[in-house]
């Protein structure tokens, strides 16, 4: 499964569940990625989402 798939699917469990940091996390995780896929203009791959998550955990 891809990676931004997964993230959708935790977002949702996350919603259901009541997980509001997780949540907010994952939903500005997902707006990153979207971001970034804007900006490029093409899909982005794994590696890229990786290397995105990574650099979130720095900040």
């Amino acid at each position: 499964m891809p990676l931004i798939t997964q993230i959708q699917e935790d977002i949702k469990t996350a919603l259901r569940s009541g997980e509001r940091l997780k949540l907010t996390t994952l939903r500005m995780l997902l707006s990153v990625i979207k971001q970034r896929e804007k900006d490029t203009g093409k899909e982005i791959t794994d590696d890229a989402i990786l290397a995105i998550i990574e650099k979130q955990v720095q900040l």
